[in-house]
C-alpha cells in the first residue's frame, strides 16, 4: 500500500508542477485543454473539450470526477476512484483496492507477493532479501527434507535421493531422473544400475510432442523413421519402404504407389492416368492409352488395329487399304467406284455394272441395252442410238428407216418402208369401239356382207358375225350409210356384263338397237320395233351426228326410234324386247324428233322436240325415263336452234336458241333477238338468255357453234362488229366475251373445238397462213397457232370431222395436195406437231370422221386405195 501510495504521490507531484508550468499560450500539448498535458492526462478525453475552463473540472490527473467516479481504466471491475492499482495487467485477481499480488509488497522487501516465497520478511532484513523475496533467517527457518537446496514448500521432489556424481538437480527440487520435461510418461534420465551417483539418457525423445502416445524410449511415431526413409513414422503412409528408394512426403516410393488404382504401381505402370475402371495390361495401360499400330489413334477407338507404318487414317483409325466403305469386296484404296450398291457384283476394280458404262453413252451398263454404241452417238434413256434400234421390228435401224412405224409382218425395203400390216379390206368400214379391251368394228363388202369383227391381241383379228350378207357395202346416194352403219355405237354395264349397243340393217328387218356381248350367238338384234320397215333415222347428212347417238345412263339406253306409227320419239331399252318401248307419245303420229342430241343433265334428260303437229316449234324438254316425268321443261317462246348443240359444263346446261315472243308489224314472226347463248340450271326461272351478243335479228350463232366445255364454255359466234371468232362464257353477261380477234380483217372461223389434256383445239384462218392448228387456254396472250406445216380446206369449211383426241395427243387430217389427206398428230408444240411415223405419205386417209382410232399401242388408219376400197391398216406407235 505503501509502495502505491508513493506511486500516485510521485505522479502528483509531477503534475502540479507541469501544471503550473503550462500557460494559456503554452504549446505543451493538451488536447482536451483541461490543463493536462496529453502524456500525463490520465482521461484525454474529459467532457468539455476545447473549453478553457475545463481544467477547473479535472483533478491533477486530468480527469472530471465523473470521469473518475464511473471509469475502469484497467478493467479489473473496480471503479476507478475505489482503484488504488489503476494499471493491473488483464486477467489477475484484484482484491477490492483493486491490486493484484503483482502490484503489492505486503513486506516491502521489493519482491511483489506474486512470486515472493516469504511474504513476511522482517524490514531489517529487506536489503538482504534473494529474488524470492527470503532472507537467510526465513531460508533457515524453511524445511528442506532432501537436502537439496529447495525449500520443501516448493520443493516438487520432496524426496530426491542424494547423487554424488554430479549436481543433477533443477529449480523445482527435483533430479533429471525425476524430470519429464514432454510430459510423454518417459523421464528424462536413469540412474545407472551399477552406479547410483550417475544417470544416463532415458528418454530418447526429449521433444514428445503432448498428447502422442511413446514407447519405453519416449519416443512417438512421430520421432520415428522406420524404413529410414526421412519420412517420420506417423506420416509415413508406405511404412516398408526398400531401402535406398526415394519416397514423396507421404514416404511412398513410386513402387509403392498406383496413383490410378489400376493394379499396377507406379515404378512398373506406363500409362499412370488410367481413366477408372479400366481393364489395364501389365504395363498400366488400358486400350484407350494404347496405339498399337501408332496410327494416333487409341487402341479403344481404333477399328483398325494393325495399321501399316506411314498411312494415313480416319478417326476410326482406319486406312483406305483397311476399309471397304461399299462393303463390295474391293478395298478403298483399290475401288474406282466407292459407292456401289448393296448386293451387287463388282469387278476387280470394284464396280458393279451399274457404274460403268463401257461405251462412254451416258448410260450405265446395268441399263444399257446396247452396250457397243459407237462414240459420239446420241443415245436414248437405254443406251441405244438410232442405229442400234429398229423400233417396228422391220430389220432396218432408225437411222437409216424412214418408216419408223411399220406394223409387225410386214414387207419393206432398204428404207423400212413397204406394205402395211393389214388388218382388213372393203368398200366401208366404220363403227370402232372397245369392249372388255378388245376393238370392234363393222366392214361391208361383196364377200362378207355386213358383218361384226374384233381385234385382240391373242387372235388377232376375228370375225364376230356376219349381220347381213347381202349388204355390199356400195351405197347409192340416195340410200344412207344407216342402212348398215351402226349409226353410233355405245357400251353400258349390264348384269351379265359389258354389252355393246349399235344399229344395224340385217336385209330383213331394217335398221334396228342389236346388241352383242363379242360372240356369234351373243350378237343379236334387241327388237324389230319397226315392223314394216327401219326404226332409225335415215337421212345420211344427220346419220352419224350427235342427235342420233344413243346415251347411257345407269342400266338403260335412250335412243330416237320410229316404230312406223307415232314417228320418231324418245324410246329406251334395257337390251330386252320387252324392256324396249317408247319413253312418251309427246308429238302423236308426226314424231317429236327436234334434231338435237340427248344430254344427262343432272339424273335427267334433255333434249329438243316439238308437239307441234306442223313441226314449226322445238322447245327444250326434259324426261326422268317415265311417260309422266316427259314434259316440256318451259312454257315460253324459246325456240331450240336447229341442233340446240346441248352442252353441260359445271352445274349449268348451253344451248343455241331464240326468243319468239315479240311479233313484228311489218314481218309477223319474226324475232327480236336471233339465235344467242341461253343457259338452265334446271329451273324455270334459271332459263335465261346469257348475252345478246349481236343485237337485231341475225344472231351470233350460226349452224354450228361448236358449244364445247373447258373449264367455261367455249364457242364460236360473230358480235356485228367482228367475224366468226372464239368466244367463252362464264355464264354471265359480262363474262361472256371474245377471247381473240383472230382475223382482224374477216372470219377465222374457228372449227372443230376439240380439248385434250387441259388445251383447246381447233382450226382458224388468220387472214395471213390460210387454215391451220391452232390452240388456246382461255386467254387472248396464249390463243396461238401450233403448226403453219399442217392445212386444211379453205376457210376451214369441213374440218370439223377430222379432229380425233386419244389420250394427250390430238390427231388430224391434213390437206398434203391434189385431194391427197395425210394423217397428223400433235402434242400442242410446233415440233411435235407432225405427219404419222409409219404411215405412207402417198397414202390418203379417208374423209371420215372415223378416219383413225387408237387402242393400245396401236393406231388403226382407214386408207383410201385407188379401186375406191378403203383398207384398215395397224401401227404400232
Amino acid at each position: 500500500m505503501k509502495k502505491i501510495q508513493t506511486i500516485l504521490f510521485a505522479l502528483m507531484m509531477v503534475t502540479v508542477s507541469l501544471t503550473g508550468c503550462l500557460g494559456g499560450d503554452s504549446e505543451i500539448p493538451d488536447e482536451d485543454h483541461d490543463g493536462v498535458e496529453d502524456g500525463l492526462d490520465l482521461c484525454p478525453q474529459t467532457p468539455g473539450q476545447g473549453v478553457e475552463s475545463a481544467k477547473d473540472l479535472v483533478d491533477e490527473y486530468g480527469c472530471s470526477q465523473l470521469q473518475y467516479d464511473q471509469g475502469d481504466r484497467d478493467g479489473d471491475d473496480v471503479m476507478n476512484k475505489d482503484d488504488l492499482c489503476g494499471y493491473t495487467l488483464t486477467g489477475e485477481a484484484v482484491n477490492a483496492d483493486g491490486c493484484a499480488q503483482s502490484q503489492l509488497d505486503d513486506d516491502d522487501d521489493g519482491v511483489m507477493n506474486d512470486v515472493d516465497l516469504c511474504p513476511d520478511t522482517l524490514r531489517i532484513s529487506v536489503k538482504t532479501a534473494n529474488a524470492d523475496g527470503c532472507d537467510q533467517s526465513q531460508l533457515d527457518e524453511l524445511n528442506d527434507d532432501d537436502g537439496d537446496g529447495v525449500l520443501n514448500d516448493v520443493d516438487l521432489c520432496p524426496n530426491s535421493p542424494p547423487i554424488t556424481g554430479g549436481n543433477w538437480h533443477v529449480a523445482d527440487g527435483c533430479l533429471a531422473t525425476q524430470v519429464d520435461d514432454d510430459g510423454d510418461g518417459v523421464m528424462n534420465r536413469r540412474i545407472i544400475e551399477n552406479d547410483p551417483g550417475s544417470t544416463s539418457i532415458l528418454d530418447l525423445c526429449p521433444n514428445t510432442l503432448a498428447g502422442e502416445t511413446v514407447d519405453a524410449d519416449g519416443c512417438s511415431q512421430s520421432q520415428f523413421d522406420g524404413d529410414e526413409d526421412g519420412v517420420e513414422n506417423n506420416i509415413d503412409l508406405c511404412p516398408l519402404t526398400p531401402v535406398e528408394e526415394t519416397v514423396d512426403a507421404d514416404g511412398c516410393s513410386q513402387s509403392q504407389l498406383d496413383d490410378d488404382i489400376d493394379g499396377v504401381m507406379n515404378a512398373a505402370d506406363l500409362c499412370t492416368l488410367t481413366p477408372a475402371g479400366e481393364a489395364v495390361n501389365a504395363d498400366g495401360c488400358s486400350q484407350s492409352q494404347l496405339d498399337d499400330d501408332n496410327d494416333g489413334v487409341m487402341n479403344n477407338l481404333d477399328l483398325c488395329s494393325s495399321t501399316i507404318a506411314g498411312e494415313t487414317v480416319d478417326a476410326d483409325g482406319c486406312a483406305q487399304t483397311q476399309l471397304d466403305d461399299d462393303a463390295d469386296g474391293v478395298m478403298n484404296n483399290l475401288d474406282l467406284c466407292s459407292s456401289t450398291i448393296a448386293g451387287e457384283t463388282v469387278d476387280a476394280d470394284g464396280c458393279s455394272q451399274s457404274q460403268i458404262d463401257d461405251d462412254t453413252d451416258g448410260v450405265m451398263n446395268n441399263l444399257d441395252l446396247c452396250p457397243s454404241t459407237t462414240t459420239g452417238e446420241t443415245v436414248d434413256a437405254d443406251g441405244c442410238s438410232q442405229s442400234q434400234l429398229d423400233d417396228d421390228n422391220d430389220g432396218i435401224m432408225n437411222d437409216v428407216d424412214q418408216c419408223l412405224n411399220t406394223s409387225d409382218g410386214s414387207t419393206v425395203d432398204a428404207t423400212g418402208c413397204g406394205n402395211y400390216n393389214d388388218v382388213i379390206s372393203a368398200k366401208n368400214i366404220w363403227g370402232f369401239h372397245t369392249l372388255n379391251d378388245v376393238m370392234y368394228f363393222f366392214s361391208a363388202d361383196l364377200e362378207n356382207g355386213l358383218a361384226l369383227w374384233k381385234d385382240d391381241p391373242v387372235n388377232g383379228v376375228t370375225l364376230v358375225k356376219i349381220v347381213n350378207p347381202a349388204e355390199n357395202g356400195i351405197w347409192h346416194s340416195s340410200l344412207s350409210i344407216s342402212e348398215a352403219t351402226n349409226c353410233g355405237m355405245i357400251k353400258v354395264s349390264e348384269w351379265s356384263g359389258d354389252t355393246l349397243y349399235f344399229f344395224a340393217n340385217d336385209g330383213i328387218n331394217g335398221t334396228e338397237l342389236w346388241k352383242s356381248d363379242g360372240t356369234d350367238a351373243g350378237t343379236i338384234m334387241v327388237k324389230d320395233i319397226n315392223p314394216a320397215g327401219s326404226s332409225r333415222w335415215d337421212h345420211c347428212h344427220d346419220s352419224n351426228s350427235p342427235w342420233t347417238t344413243p346415251v347411257a345412263t345407269g342400266a338403260m339406253i335412250y335412243f330416237w326410234a320410229n316404230d312406223g306409227t307415232h314417228g320418231y320419239e324418245l324410246w329406251k331399252s334395257d337390251g330386252t324386247e320387252t324392256g324396249t318401248v317408247m319413253v312418251k307419245d309427246i308429238n302423236s303420229g308426226a314424231g317429236s324428233f327436234g334434231y338435237s342430241d340427248i344430254v344427262v343433265f343432272g339424273n335427267t334428260l334433255y333434249f329438243s322436240a316439238t308437239n307441234d303437229p306442223n313441226r314449226n316449234d322445238f322447245q327444250l324438254w326434259k324426261s326422268d325415263g317415265t311417260e309422266t316425268g316427259t314434259v316440256m321443261f318451259k312454257e315460253i317462246d324459246i325456240t331450240i336452234s336447229y341442233g340446240g348443240e346441248l352442252t353441260v359444263v359445271g352445274n349449268t346446261l348451253y344451248f343455241k336458241g331464240w326468243d319468239r315472243s315479240y311479233v313484228g308489224e311489218i314481218n309477223p314472226g319474226a324475232n327480236n333477238k336471233g339465235t344467242e347463248l341461253w343457259k338452265t340450271d334446271g329451273t324455270s326461272n334459271g332459263t335465261v338468255m346469257v348475252k345478246d351478243i349481236s343485237s337485231g335479228s341475225s344472231g351470233s350463232f350460226g349452224t354450228n357453234a361448236y358449244l364445247t366445255d373447258f373449264g367455261d364454255l367455249y364457242f364460236v359466234a360473230k358480235d356485228g362488229t367482228h367475224g366468226w371468232e372464239l368466244w367463252k362464257s362464264d355464264g354471265t353477261e359480262t363474262g361472256t366475251v371474245m377471247v381473240k380477234d383472230i382475223n382482224p380483217n374477216g372470219s377465222s372461223s374457228p372449227r372443230g373445238l376439240t380439248v385434250v389434256d387441259n388445251v383447246l383445239y381447233f382450226t382458224a384462218d388468220d387472214g395471213i397462213n390460210g387454215c391451220k392448228l391452232w390452240k388456246s387456254e382461255g386467254h387472248e396472250s396464249d390463243t396461238v397457232m401450233v403448226n403453219s406445216t399442217a392445212s386444211f380446206s379453205p376457210n376451214c369449211w369441213g374440218t370439223d370431222e377430222y379432229f380425233l383426241t386419244f389420250g394427250a395427243s390430238l390427231y388430224f387430217r391434213s390437206d398434203s395436195g391434189s385431194n391427197n389427206f395425210s394423217g397428223w398428230v400433235s402434242d400442242g408444240t410446233p415440233e411435235e406437231t407432225n405427219p404419222i411415223e409409219g404411215f405412207n405419205a402417198s397414202d390418203s386417209v379417208r374423209a371420215t370422221s372415223e378416219w383413225l382410232f387408237k387402242h393400245g399401242a396401236n393406231l388403226y388408219i382407214q386408207v383410201n386405195s385407188a379401186s375406191g376400197v378403203v383398207t384398215l391398216v395397224k401401227i404400232s406407235i
